[in-house]
């Protein structure tokens, strides 16, 4: 997965969540702030199923509260929400898949107007 802002050794999140993530991370997804910035993991791999999935509601529910608390508590703070998969591509053969269009669909509209 990607890495993690540590302070003294130990994971510095701000996420709580049930479910673990590699070893080594907090979870599939979490947050951190670093600076001036707060970072948002995604965890896409349950975001680009086919559109009848529903995805994972839980953490699209999370994302939604974690950048409006973002936004609330720091306005000016610089937001990044980082995730393996891309929401939008120049890949052809990949840039129009139906995984590809879920994931733009679920994420893109929480992101706009705060990331």
């Amino acid at each position: 997965m990607h890495a993690l802002v540590r302070n003294g050794g130990e994971p510095r999140s701000t996420a709580s969540h049930p479910d673990p993530g590699a070893p080594g991370l907090p979870h599939r997804y979490y947050q951190f702030r670093a600076g001036p910035a707060d970072f948002f993991a995604v965890d896409s791999n349950s975001l680009a199923g086919p559109p009848e999935d529903p995805g994972d509601p839980e953490q699209l529910t999370w994302l939604d509260r974690a950048l409006a608390e973002s936004v609330r508590e720091r306005p000016g703070a610089w937001r990044v929400v980082y995730l393996h998969h891309p929401p939008i591509t120049t890949i052809r053969h990949y840039c129009e898949g139906s995984d590809v269009r879920s994931l733009r669909g679920r994420l893109l509209p929480l992101l706009e107007g705060r990331v």
